[in-house]
């Protein structure tokens, strides 16, 4: 192999991309994919004149509008971290460009479907951005569920309380700041669809903004699954996920089981061994 051919091989196996909005996801992730060999960052854009200086800090290119991505022939797969309108991303597909959408609350069912139908027409993928689907709890659980150890599950809880100090509240809603990625997580443990849906909002009288929920959901296979996220709770307490099944249960990295003479007896689940950079290099295998 001469040298050219070799430069010519490494930069097939390099994705350009570009990312509109550099909020703090926005921003997460364009730290992260800097550090990656086989990703190049092209581009940022955001209305905020003064965020993209933390995306030319990481030696990206700053855009003028959202246009200039979808017109550039040197991107690969745009990241739209805010809520981009269906045109944008119409034409980014048609364009062909791959798509990766944080916030899919902001779009209907009917719509993420179209988006779906179109990133098939053109022959490129259009996906969600789940970071939390890489977190260690997470990651545990899922581990523990496979394990085959828990016989057939009936039971998953998450109960999250703490006290927010108002400097540390989002501008989110608490139901779209966790409640997705929670739920998301849920529906991949549960390996069900949902079949009954009971769920509430905790605010206090007179307020318009939420800060927390309960969620009752029975699943098609009999499991029953209940999530409980308060922030202006002054009783901190963080179960992570619990499952429980016909032969063991999970809890904080343990497996529990009963012996033949009625002892629980819990031992440990090693937690799995993880890239560093797990969700990037998924997308870009």
């Amino acid at each position: 192999m001469t040298v050219n051919e070799s430069l010519m091989t490494a930069e097939a196996r390099t994705w350009r991309v570009g990312v509109i909005g550099v909020n703090a996801a926005g921003l997460f992730l364009l730290e992260r994919m800097s550090g990656q060999p086989n990703i190049r960052l092209a581009g940022a854009y955001d209305r905020n004149p003064s965020r993209c200086l933390f995306a030319v800090g990481l030696g990206c290119e700053r855009w003028d509008s959202p246009e200039s991505a979808l017109f550039s022939e040197d991107i690969d797969v745009l990241f739209l971290m805010e809520n981009a309108s269906p045109d944008l991303i119409s034409t980014a597909l048609r364009r062909g460009k791959h798509v990766v959408i944080d916030r899919p609350w902001m779009r209907t069912a009917d719509e993420l479907r179209d988006l779906a139908n179109q990133a098939a027409a053109a022959n490129r993928f259009a996906t969600i951005a789940c970071l939390r689907r890489w977190s260690m709890d997470f990651l545990t659980a899922s581990n523990a569920r496979k394990a085959g150890r828990l016989g057939t599950l009936h039971s998953i809880r998450l109960l999250s309380c703490e006290q927010r100090l108002p400097a540390n509240a989002s501008s989110v809603k608490v139901l779209r700041e966790f409640g997705y990625h929670r739920l998301d997580q849920l529906l991949i443990l549960a390996e069900s669809v949902p079949r009954r849906i009971f769920a509430k909002q905790f605010r206090d009288s007179g307020e318009t903004n939420e800060h927390g929920f309960f969620a009752m959901i029975d699943f098609a296979n009999n499991c029953t699954a209940q999530i409980e996220i308060r922030s202006q709770s002054r009783l901190s307490d963080q179960s992570g996920w619990m499952l429980e099944g016909s032969t063991g249960s999970y809890r904080d990295d343990r497996i529990y089981t009963v012996t033949a003479d009625g002892e629980i007896v819990d031992e440990p689940l090693p937690r799995p061994a993880v890239s560093s950079d797990a969700f990037t290099e998924e997308l870009m295998s």
